[in-house]
This record gives C-alpha cells, sequence and structure tokens, in this order.
C-alpha cells in the first residue's frame, strides 16, 4: 500500500492534537519520506541544519492506523529523551544501546507496538525483576553489558520468529521498528567530536525545554507523556555538574585548620614576643564501601582513582562493612595503590553501622558511603555524610538521600 505524505501529516496530527508538549517539538522536526531506510528514523540533518523524521511510505504503508502512530511517536520519544544526541563511549556497545533506549520508550507506548516490539515484560525481556519496569536507557544498557553475546542471539532469534508479521523487524544490529543509523552517538565518528555535534545537542535540549515550558503553562499539557517518563526528561535538562567536581568540593570543603606555633613566622599582633602560628589545611575522610556484590569494581576504580588527586587536600581511612564496620580491615588508602578491595564479608548491608562508627570516632571530618543503596535509611551523622553509587543501583534504591538533604553522587 502506498503512504502519501498526506496520510503521514493525518495520522500525525491526530496523534499530536491534542499534545501541547508533544506538539510542541514535532513542530521543530521535519519530516521526510525516503526509500533509503526499510522502516522509519529519525536524526539530525547535517545538510539542513535541522532534526529531521524519517519514514518508508512503503513500511508505514503496510502498519494499521494504531501501529503507524506508534512509530511516530515512538520516533518521537527518541528524540525527546535525548537518544538521538547522547554520544556513546565505546563503539563496541551500539548495538545494546540501540536495544536498551527501545526499552525505555517502548515500555510507556506498548499499546501502539506490535507485540514483537522490545518491551520490558515480554519475550527475553519477561522477568520483570531483572528487566524492570519504568527505567531508562542508561540503566537497561548495564545489564546488556552483563550478557551482551547472549543477549544479541535471543533477540535475534525473536526477530526470526517474528517474520511475516505486520511491520516485521529489519536489520538486527540496529533496532527492531526503526533505524538509529542517523543518531549522533558513534563515538568513531569525525562528527561526534566536532563542534557542530555540541550546537546539535544544545539545540535539541532548547526544543525540549520549550516545550516544557509551554506544557507547564496549561493543565494536562504533557499529555500521553507518562509521570515517569517526565521526571526523566525534565531531570535530563538539568544542568549536569560532574560527580568529580562534587567530590574534590566536598573533600575541599571537610579541611580543618591545624594550628602549630612556628619561632620563623612572625606573630602580627606581639612581634619578637610570642611566636607565630603556622596552619595546616588537612582532612581526615571516612570511606565506607558497602561489601555488597552489586558494588561493582568499576565503581570502586573509578572512585580510588580520583582521590589519589586529593591526597593533598585529606587522608581517606577506608571502611568495609556489611552488618558492621570490618574493623581488622580498615586502613589508609595510599596514593596510586587501589588497595585491598576483594569481598572480605557478603552479608546483609546496614548503613546505621557506619554512621555510628563515624559518630564515635571523632577523628573523622566527613564520611563518604559507596555503596548500592539496598538498606534502610540510617540515622543522622555528627559529620557530612555523602553518598556514592553507579547509575543501576541509584535507579533501583531502597532510599533516596537526597529526600534527608544529603548528596547522592553517580558515578557514570
Amino acid at each position: 500500500m502506498h503512504y502519501t505524505s498526506k496520510e503521514f501529516s493525518h495520522d500525525l496530527f491526530a496523534l499530536v492534537k491534542d499534545e501541547v508538549f508533544l506538539a510542541h517539538c514535532i513542530s521543530h522536526i521535519s519530516r521526510k519520506p525516503t526509500d533509503q531506510i526499510p522502516t522509519a528514523a529519525i536524526g539530525f540533518d547535517k545538510d539542513n541544519n535541522r532534526f529531521t523524521m524519517w519514514y518508508n511510505p512503503g513500511f508505514m504503508g503496510d502498519l494499521s492506523a494504531k501501529h503507524r502512530r506508534g512509530v511516530i511517536l515512538h520516533e518521537l520519544f527518541h528524540f525527546i529523551n535525548q537518544h538521538v544526541t547522547t554520544r556513546m563511549p565505546d563503539s563496541k556497545y551500539m548495538k545494546i544501546w540501540n536495544y536498551a533506549t527501545d526499552l525505555a520508550i517502548n515500555d510507556h507506548i506498548k499499546h501502539l507496538l506490535p507485540e514483537f516490539c522490545l518491551v520490558p515484560g515480554r519475550g527475553p525481556f519477561s522477568d520483570t525483576e531483572k528487566w524492570p519496569h519504568n527505567q531508562t536507557a542508561d540503566f537497561y544498557f548495564e545489564i546488556f553489558k552483563e550478557k551482551q553475546d547472549e543477549m544479541e542471539e535471543l533477540i535475534e532469534e525473536m526477530m526470526e520468529q517474528a517474520k511475516g508479521q505486520e511491520g516485521e523487524p529489519g536489520d538486527p544490529g540496529n533496532s527492531f521498528f526503526d533505524n538509529h543509523d542517523e543518531w549522533l552517538t558513534d563515538p568513531d565518528s569525525a562528527y561526534a567530536s566536532s563542534p557542530a555535534h555540541e550546537v546539535a545537542k544544545q539545540k535539541a535540549k532548547q526544543i525540549i525545554q520549550k516545550a516544557a515550558n509551554e506544557a507547564a503553562k496549561v493543565p494536562a499539557g504533557w499529555g500521553m507523556v507518562s509521570a515517569d517518563m517526565r521526571q526523566k526528561i525534565i531531570r535530563a535538562l538539568q544542568p549536569q555538574i560532574s560527580w568529580k567536581s562534587v567530590l574534590r568540593s566536598f573533600v575541599q570543603t571537610s579541611q580543618k585548620a591545624s594550628k602549630r606555633n612556628s619561632v620563623m613566622r612572625i606573630n602580627r599582633r606581639k612581634p619578637y614576643i610570642r611566636p607565630g602560628k603556622r596552619q595546616n589545611y588537612v582532612a581526615n575522610i571516612a570511606v565506607a564501601v558497602d561489601m555488597s556484590g552489586s558494588v561493582g569494581d568499576e565503581l570502586l576504580s573509578k572512585f580510588f582513582a580520583e582521590i589519589d588527586g586529593l591526597a593533598k587536600h585529606a587522608t581517606f581511612t577506608v571502611l568495609p562493612f556489611d552488618t558492621k564496620v570490618l574493623e581488622e580491615h580498615c586502613h589508609v588508602h595510599e596514593k596510586g595503590s587501589r588497595g585491598n578491595y576483594e569481598r572480605v564479608f557478603c552479608g546483609g548491608t546496614d548503613f546505621q553501622c557506619v554512621t555510628d562508627y563515624a559518630n564515635e570516632h571523632k577523628e573523622y571530618d566527613a564520611l563518604i558511603v559507596l555503596t548500592d543503596l539496598c538498606a534502610p535509611q540510617p540515622g543522622s551523622c555528627r559529620v557530612k555524610r555523602m553518598w556514592l553509587a553507579d547509575e543501576q543501583n541509584a535507579a533501583a534504591a531502597h532510599f533516596d538521600p537526597r529526600t534527608i538533604n544529603e548528596r547522592l553522587l553517580i558515578v557514570k
């Protein structure tokens, strides 16, 4: 069935006619029919310096009206969630990144998509304890990385079984319902590291921010965008501060003055009568390391590599813990050494034990907890307390330290 531009406009209007947020976003995106892609795609058209949604008329014409609108919404959600402009760190993960982004958005529009589409709770993702609903692409991506080859095989089998269905999936190296080749995510491309990429990224943010502002002005302005996705969109629009910068600031503001007499330094008030004072600013910071197996080596490596550069500002004492602080394994971190961080115990997790330890040991000026956040909220701490977790564990935390006005750093 031939599918005309007029029919596409009709489907688009039916989809966004009462949608303030979505309508504002799509008004800044060009729409073009093409036979150069098998399905549909959204990306940045470098020739026209404009975000564009492409669609194959033959593919769209074979779909029902409901599924056509699902395709349009699927593409639009890729743009809104900034999947189009978020550059991946390593090209070897591009395939599973594509799958992860589809899981993140299809969960919100599964009622508009064919059964074979990637959705938490279906097919290879039926185990919702491992593949929970309403998570970000980054969350699913980390799970994919654990068993990349196995998951790719399962998805290819799923695609084989779907052949002959309406809107059957295409290239397993890309995605199911659409094409991701026009995304600006490939770290190996020359464009990805160019100033033009950053301009495109900021342009996308401006469009989404303006749409969010317009949606906030009217009741139900976000329309069919779920509350969970709305929170993720708003969070992504907020200025991103490097966790390393926050860590450095935390350490430096934890310093206390250590005063000593100095006969070589003149006392300003009583010169040559009393000795002067010399001050050294240092901090003794307790670093509590959760012995849970889900606190990964990557998190530990990134953290301890970063504090090596902060050695002149503080001493870091490592406190392994589970339901108690394992005092026989406590030690001062030595610069340039990752240290001895094997799992000395793997019991439960209790944040109160490290809080009590810091409260009792007056020599500590601050407490940093490296954890998976899988334990109840502890009581108050006499010193500043900060929490570090990776993205996956932060998304499934038992409690959010920010609710008790404490800093949570998500290490990426």
